[in-house]
C-alpha cells in the first residue's frame, strides 16, 4: 500500500532491510560518491574552461571511459592508489598550484591528495582483479595496524 502510493509519486521504492536507518545510510554514503563526483567535475572543468582546454580534457575523459560497473571500477581505483598513490600525492600537489594559479581553489584536489597519500603509504600489493569485497578487508587490516 505505501509502496504503491510512493511510485504513484514517482519514486521508487525497495527494501533493503529490517534494520532502522539502514535506507538512509545507503542514501548517505552514495551522496559521498555523487557528490564528491559533482564537486570533482565542477573543480576540473573550471579550471579546465580558464585554461582553455575544456574541449580536450573532456574528450579525453571519455577517451578513458573503461565501462567498468562500480565494485569494479572501485577495486581497479584502489589498486591504483595502493601502488602509486605516494607518486600521485605529488603529482596532485602540482595540480593544486595550477588550480590556485587559474583562481580556483583546490577543494576536491586537497581531499584526493590526502587520500592517495595515505593509501599509497599503505604498502600493500592488490590485484585490480581480486573482489571488492576482498580489497576492502585488506586495506581495512593495513589502516588498523598503521593506527
Amino acid at each position: 500500500m505505501v509502496a504503491a502510493r510512493l511510485q504513484a509519486a514517482g519514486l521508487a521504492p525497495r527494501f533493503v532491510g529490517t534494520e532502522i536507518g539502514r535506507a538512509s545510510t545507503i542514501k548517505m554514503l552514495r551522496s559521498v560518491m555523487v557528490k564528491g563526483m559533482e564537486a570533482l567535475t565542477v573543480e576540473c572543468f573550471r579550471a579546465a574552461a580558464r585554461a582553455g582546454v575544456a574541449e580536450e580534457v573532456a574528450n579525453s575523459l571519455d577517451a578513458s571511459e573503461g565501462g567498468l560497473g562500480w565494485a569494479e571500477q572501485t577495486a581497479y581505483n584502489m589498486e591504483r592508489m595502493t601502488a602509486h598513490g605516494i607518486r600521485r600525492a605529488a603529482e596532485m600537489r602540482e595540480v593544486a598550484k595550477t588550480l590556485r594559479g587559474l583562481d580556483v581553489a583546490p577543494v576536491m584536489t586537497t581531499g584526493t591528495i590526502s587520500w592517495e597519500e595515505e593509501m599509497g603509504a599503505l604498502d600493500l600489493s592488490l590485484d585490480s582483479g581480486t573482489p571488492l569485497a576482498e580489497q576492502l578487508t585488506l586495506i581495512e587490516r593495513a589502516l588498523e595496524k598503521g593506527e
